[in-house]
């Protein structure tokens, strides 16, 4: 048993042996850059930093929030005054876009007028006006008849 555990133990610091030299070895094989190839590598940082959007200031930031929540309470002021605030989970715009709030706001009432129609009252059991029925009630029985008759 003791053989065995002494065997495990020279493998593991013969394995951690070979791992050292392949890290030495990595790092012996880091390349060297000329100036010219630092230079164009700065050269290019350079030029794509410029389209790098600007780091807002906190206090930039704290002006968006508010005007973020200014426009959130307009969209339901506006909601509530159309009269589809129950909507408004459905509503998305960004900030200041006044029109395409407007045009959300009618394609939901247009919605809404076609659901109002579709379930509206619709009889089922409607029956034909006949000339029978029509004899009948102006009482006149020759009509009345003549209508039994003719089928």
């Amino acid at each position: 048993m003791d053989e065995i555990n002494n065997q495990e133990q020279v493998q593991d610091v013969e394995e951690t042996e070979i791992k050292d030299t392949q890290q030495n070895e990595e790092i012996v094989e880091e390349k060297t850059y000329s100036k010219e190839e630092v230079d164009l590598l700065y050269n290019q940082i350079e030029e794509l930093s410029q389209y790098k959007p600007k780091e807002l200031t906190d206090d930039e930031i704290k002006i968006q929030q508010k005007l973020e929540s200014i426009w959130k309470r307009e969209v339901a002021q506006t909601l509530k005054e159309e009269g589809v605030e129950v909507f408004a989970d459905f509503i998305n715009v960004s900030v200041d876009d006044t029109e395409a709030l407007n045009n959300q706001i009618t394609r939901l009432k247009e919605i809404i007028g076609q659901l109002e129609l579709a379930n509206g009252y619709k009889p089922t059991n409607h029956k034909q006006v006949d000339g029978y029925s029509v004899a009948k009630k102006n009482k006149d029985t020759k009509s009345m008849i003549s209508q039994k008759l003719n089928f």
